[in-house]
């Protein structure tokens, strides 16, 4: 078979698999003519990919008849694997079903190989680079990378794990799912992907036939044969091909600078995750590509408006023909109805559809967080086309008689207009200086009148505490200023601020979500103290234990500030380490470091940061390569961090002890190689005994530091101190704590681990099992310290010689 014959089936096949069933035939009649061969050789490849039960197909445009694997024969040994069946066949390669031939397992997994004949530097090198980005995509909803190797005969093989499931959109329909279900699903998609944007991986072949749900609903994320890498120094760069047959993609589900063979980012993911969810809300593609001719593809896909998925789906329920692929749901129950569609949906598959990829979202997560807050009611970011952006379209398409009309209107506007800019401009000046001069006035009074509370006369010679002067601020700030909003907000955000700091979250929060509130009123969605204000609320909610909020805030500011200042700005840093500790804390250690890591980044660009500024973000991080494992890494940002705090705000501020127990924990880590608990308990005691010394006696840091020291102490061996003080922790968190507080699980549950290791498993037992509960109540079962207090319950029963219960926690991690 000739390259070119190649490419001409190849192309046929890209087309025909994107079109309906029963238009197939017509475009075969009219693409293949007399040409029986190329007819049979495409119908070949069509019921191929029908036959194809699991999901490790090769991309769709290889599959073509190849007589040299007629080689491997089942029974063959590869590597460690003895082949079993044949399960996909393309004409780059071929997918065998297989197991360990040692037997040391029976679970039964894919492996890739290379045909002999197929083995061109080109395939070579994109097969070298399919693997190495698996290797790469750890993620539960991505096809795991088991093995990999090279044959006797030198051709290179990946061993995959084997799924049993069907494309997404098979799954839907086969299942009945609503339309919030498949919603749900597909946000699953968007998790996978963005962690391999994360990763500097754009998949560029997404479709439902690369992404299979399993029977219980699993997602996996498949065949990254064709994936680009953003960072180019992880592989060497090929030549980009230029004709449109020549560049792999599937031309239903490509991005139109995928068809264009413009530069490719991971807006292209967007818009290829955009056709999916239409197709999944609608049972149709957006566009019907029935033509091989690569100016017809490139004509549809980059200039042709899709339909809103409303309007497709109210034509596609007029049909009486069983074509649509929601027609034999039984009720519409099930199926994603017109009016269900129109509005916020349909603008959010829009927006991810857009032509221009700088239109589109600005990233996988961006639309998942839109998906989010249309199912829980929340506003959305996606918005229909403005006036002003249809008009644009419009002077494109007819420059020169706007360019006529533009002159002579300006010809006439321009004088009056010089005329007027003068006058405007003086008045503006002096209104703005009165209102200016009223906004302080007005300020001024409000905290004069504040501080009396100080005043011996006011206070009747008692001593005034911070708290009652904020008490008294809360209590007027909703009643004056109330002509000066935008004032008020602001002073509403810092009391709020300074609530948080004393520990006293729920007086803080009323105060930020109204700074907020106001400010979005009378700035808009984008304004930069919309930004300050979402951040103090993220914080607030942080410090409260509601940390999946408080990363939805976080990244509301991200987004905020980078469309204010740009992605290089301090706000925009801060915002990205705020969430990089909230996933941390969430339990989703791996998805906070590239956070963390970029906010540092952009931190160490920026000139003349002070030390106060750059500390936070440099500790945080820490934190993360902690629980990311990277000791080596960790170790120098929490000694700099330090070091950094105790020269710029001292030995007591908040700031120095919270660093002091960051540095602690890294040292206390059993698996860091270069752990030192003698030196970690003295830094934990120190943060101890400065937290009581300046924070208030019941402030909540104070339970997170005894927790620490207490962790530290069973570390070394010494249950019985630890006892005490993780005693007290529990106490303190029972007092100032609300039931479901992450920090008061965590202190019930460290006392349980600390009586466990003294062997009073009968105590210890329903603290364990209590805050197993809870967190799985609270974070549910898949969560990081779910899984944590299971082990502990498990280790309790092991040591309490009970191995039927032990057992059954070890079961429990299996479901």
């Amino acid at each position: 078979m000739t390259p070119e014959r190649y490419q001409k089936i190849k192309a046929l096949y890209e087309v025909a698999v994107a079109c309906e069933t029963t238009e197939r035939t017509t475009l075969l009649d009219k693409a293949c003519g007399d040409d029986q061969a190329l007819r049979r050789a495409v119908e070949s490849l069509l019921a191929d990919r029908n036959e194809a039960k699991t999901f490790l197909e090769t991309p769709a445009y290889r599959f073509v008849n190849d007589r040299n694997d007629a080689k491997l024969q089942a029974g063959q040994r590869i590597g460690a694997y003895k082949l079993l069946q044949a399960i996909g066949h393309g004409g780059m390669g071929a997918v065998w079903l297989a197991q360990r031939a040692d037997e040391q397992y029976q679970k039964r997994v894919a492996i890739k190989l290379i045909k002999r004949g197929m083995d061109t530097d080109e395939i070579l090198q994109r097969f070298r680079y399919e693997r190495q980005i698996l290797a790469s995509l750890d993620h539960l909803h991505i096809a795991r990378l088991l093995d990999a190797g090279t044959t006797p005969d030198g051709l290179p093989y990946f061993v995959m794990e084997h799924i049993e499931g069907q494309p997404i959109d098979k799954y839907c329909d086969a299942h009945k799912l609503t339309t919030n279900e498949r919603l749900q699903l597909f946000r699953t998609v968007c998790a996978a992907v963005q962690f391999a944007h994360q990763n500097l991986v754009v998949h560029r072949d997404l479709k439902p036939s690369n992404i299979l749900v399993t029977e219980d609903g699993t997602v996996k994320l498949l065949d990254f044969g064709i994936a680009k890498i953003l960072n180019p120094a992880l592989f060497p760069s090929t030549v980009a091909p230029t004709a449109l047959h020549e560049r792999p993609m599937t031309p239903a589900y490509a991005s139109p600078e995928q068809v264009r063979g413009a530069p490719i980012s991971t807006a292209s993911d967007v818009y290829s995750l955009g056709v999916i969810l239409y197709e999944l809300l609608t049972g149709h593609r957006p566009y019907q590509i029935t033509s091989t001719a690569p100016q017809e593809i490139e004509r549809i896909v980059c200039n042709v408006e899709p339909e809103p998925p409303s309007r497709k789906s109210e034509v596609g329920s007029r049909k009486s023909e069983g074509r649509r692929r929601f027609a034999f749901l039984p009720t519409t129950d099930h199926r994603p109805s017109a009016t269900s569609l129109r509005g916020d949906l349909d603008n959010i598959v829009l927006m991810a559809l857009r032509k221009e990829a700088q239109r589109r979202y600005a990233s996988v997560e961006q639309l998942a967080e839109d998906i989010r807050r249309y199912l829980t009611g929340l506003p959305i970011i996606a918005r229909e086309d403005t006036f002003g952006y249809r008009v644009s379209k419009f002077i494109t398409r007819n420059k020169t008689a706007v360019a006529v009309a533009s002159l002579v209107s300006v010809l006439i506007v321009g004088f009056l207009v010089t005329t007027l800019v003068q006058s405007v401009r003086i008045r503006r000046e002096r209104d703005r200086a009165e209102a200016e001069r009223a906004k302080a006035e007005k300020v001024s009074n409000f905290l004069v009148d504040l501080f009396k509370v100080n005043d011996p006369s006011e206070s009747r010679g008692n001593s005034v505490t911070a708290r009652e002067i904020l008490d008294k601020g809360a209590q007027k700030i909703g009643s004056e200023l109330n002509d000066q909003p935008e004032t008020q907000a602001k002073l509403m955000d810092t009391m709020g601020m300074a609530y948080d700091g004393l520990g006293l979250y729920p007086q803080a929060l009323p105060l930020v979500e109204q700074a907020l509130t106001t400010r979005q009123q009378m700035l808009g969605l984008k304004h930069p103290e919309v930004g300050d204000s979402l951040r103090s609320l993220a914080q607030v909610k942080f410090n409260q234990g509601e940390f999946e909020v408080a990363a939805e805030k976080s990244r509301a500011a991200v987004e905020v500030f980078r469309q204010a200042y740009g992605t290089e700005h301090l706000k925009v840093a801060q915002a990205l380490s705020d969430l990089g500790l909230t996933l941390l804390f969430k339990g989703d250690a791996a998805s906070a470091e590239p956070y963390s890591r970029e906010a540092v980044t952009i931190m160490r660009k920026l000139p003349n940061l002070s030390a106060d500024v750059l500390l936070p973000p440099m500790s945080n991080f820490g934190n993360v390569l902690r629980q990311n494992r990277k000791f080596a890494e960790a170790t120098p940002y929490q000694e700099e961090a330090l070091a950094l705090s105790r020269k710029a705000r001292g030995d007591d501020h908040p700031d120095t002890i919270i660093t002091l127990g960051g540095l602690a924990l890294l040292l206390s880590d059993g698996e860091n190689p270069a752990k030192d608990y003698a030196r970690a308990e003295t830094l934990s005691r120190e943060a101890l005994e400065r937290g009581r010394r300046l924070l208030p006696a019941e402030h909540p840091q104070t339970i997170y530091n005894l927790i620490d020291l207490g962790s530290i102490l069973i570390k070394r061996d010494n249950a019985v101190a630890a006892e005490t003080t993780l005693r007290e922790a529990s106490a303190l968190a029972q007092k100032v704590l609300p039931p479901d507080h992450f920090r008061r699980i965590h202190a019930q549950h460290m006392l349980g681990r600390c009586l466990a290791a003294q062997k009073r498993y009968g105590e210890a037992e329903p603290l364990l099992l209590s805050s197993w509960q809870t967190f799985q109540r609270m974070r549910g079962v898949q969560d990081h310290w779910t899984g944590i207090a299971r082990e502990e319950l498990v280790k309790l029963y092991e040591g309490w010689n009970k191995p039927n219960q032990a057992a059954a926690y070890r079961i429990t991690a299996t479901k």
